[in-house]
C-alpha cells in the first residue's frame, strides 16, 4: 500500500531512472537473501518471539498489511528480488518456489501440492492489482488464469 495521500502517480515522479538504478543496487546489496529482504521492507524479525521491529521501509498496518512508509526513501523492489522475496514466503508456508528467469525479466513459480503443478506467478501480465497464474501441467500444457477467472469459476 501507498503511503496515505501519495498515488501511483506520485511514485512516478520519484521513481526515476537514476532512483531505479540506486534501488536495484541497494538490493544487489542484500545478496539475494529474501529473508534480509524482508526483514529490510517489514521490520528485522525477532525469531524468539516471532515479532518484527518497527525498523523497515513499510509500516504494519494489521494483519498481513503492510504500508509503504515514504516513497521518498523506499527503495522500490524490482521484478527478481521480488521473486525471490515470494520463494522465502512461500517456504515459510511449506511450499517449493522457484525464481523463473527470462529475458529482461524474473518471475517466479510455486509448486501447489494440491494441484500437482506448479504455477507461474507474475504480477507485470495483468492490467488490475490480481496476479497471473499460469499452471504448468505434465506432459506440457500451459492454462492461463486471472485471478478474476478464479473468483468466478469458484
Amino acid at each position: 500500500m501507498l503511503p496515505l495521500g501519495n498515488t501511483w502517480a506520485d511514485v512516478n515522479r520519484v521513481l526515476t531512472p537514476q532512483e531505479w538504478n540506486v534501488d536495484n543496487t541497494y538490493w544487489g546489496g542484500q545478496d539475494y537473501e529474501g529473508y534480509a529482504m524482508l526483514n529490510r521492507l517489514l521490520g528485522t524479525l525477532d525469531p524468539a518471539t516471532g515479532s518484527r521491529a518497527d525498523d523497515g521501509m513499510m509500516e504494519h498496518i494489521g494483519g498481513a498489511r503492510y504500508r509503504i512508509r515514504d516513497i521518498q526513501s523506499y527503495h522500490y523492489v524490482a521484478c527478481t528480488y521480488q521473486a525471490i522475496i515470494a520463494n522465502v514466503l512461500w517456504a515459510a508456508a511449506g511450499l517449493q518456489g522457484m525464481r523463473v528467469t527470462i529475458l529482461d525479466h524474473d518471475p517466479a513459480a510455486v509448486f501447489i501440492p494440491e494441484l500437482g503443478r506448479w504455477v507461474y506467478e507474475d504480477r507485470l501480465l495483468t492490467k488490475s492489482t490480481s496476479s497471473m497464474a499460469v499452471v504448468i501441467r505434465y506432459p506440457p500444457r500451459i492454462s492461463w488464469r486471472s485471478a478474476q477467472t478464479e473468483k468466478r469459476l469458484g
